[in-house]
């Protein structure tokens, strides 16, 4: 590696790093943890992906990869797995709000979204079966209600609050921090597949625009969220339609994850910018 990559990718990793560290501070993870939960993911890595063709990797070949002793890869290696979050339940109330935001038969003759009978034709009940699957109205309705997305307005009606899932803060925090590990994850496994590749178009796109004005933000969100939130409906009923994807039947062993992701970001510019 020459010292201008090695300088690249130094830089790279203190920005991945830096929002990642707020986020585990502000959620009161020592370094400690912090640190063991990084020695664990080298060394899982190395044992499964950085192997010899025709061979099982050792523990003294990951002590080598990883610049670890043997004694502390032998602890790492019989340490539980972290559990993870699952993706499941977030993308599930997301295409509920996202179709009962955009789809025409869940708006009124405003064209905003309409108040809708729980049960009944173009009530929540088939708002939910259209983009929930087979999930319990119910258990979705209480979920949208729990986050603030939905309230009652009264014992048959249902109003749509906010058309996004965002876990409320307190006991719920570990889903937010699921989000955080799904939605990162995913960036950053796509953004090294790129730097991997050396042909064809990449798979990961950013537009930024510097300097916009503060007057100008809240309207900017406000249409970025609203094309996000029509292209996600788009996207999630042309995986389903054209090309016969259900996103909610039972999964085979050969199956993948795939899909796109959307997100708005805002922050102040560098020095000497």
């Amino acid at each position: 590696m020459s010292d201008k990559v090695r300088a690249a990718l130094a830089a790279a990793v203190v920005r991945v790093l830096r929002p990642l560290v707020r986020a585990v501070l502000r959620s009161g993870m020592s370094y400690k943890a912090f640190n063991d939960l990084v020695k664990w993911v080298y060394v899982d890595i190395s044992m499964k992906e950085f192997t010899i063709p025709g061979r099982k990797n050792s523990k003294s070949r990951v002590a080598v990869l990883t610049g670890l002793t043997r004694r502390e890869v032998d602890r790492l290696v019989r340490m539980a797995e972290p559990k993870e979050g699952t993706p499941e339940r977030y993308n599930r109330a997301a295409r509920v709000l996202s179709g009962w935001s955009e789809d025409p038969r869940f708006r009124g003759s405003d064209d905003q979204p309409a108040i809708l009978l729980i049960e009944g034709e173009s009530g929540f009940t088939e708002l939910v079966r259209m983009y929930s699957g087979n999930q319990p109205y119910r258990a979705v309705l209480d979920e949208l209600i729990r986050v603030g997305s939905v309230e009652r307005v009264d014992a048959d009606h249902v109003r749509l609050v906010k058309a996004y899932y965002e876990p409320v803060s307190g006991k719920q925090e570990e889903e937010k921090l699921n989000i955080l590990g799904i939605a990162t994850g995913d960036l950053l496994e796509t953004i090294a597949y790129n730097i991997r590749r050396s042909d064809g178009p990449a798979f990961y796109q950013q537009e930024i625009y510097e300097r916009v004005p503060v007057s100008k933000l809240e309207e900017m969100r406000e249409s970025i969220r609203k094309h996000c939130d029509q292209f996600a409906v788009k996207t999630d009923r042309m995986l389903y339609t054209q090309l016969g994807i259900d996103t909610n039947a039972a999964g085979h062993s050969t199956d993948r994850r795939a899909g796109v992701g959307i997100y708005y970001f805002e922050a102040d510019l560098e020095d000497g910018q």
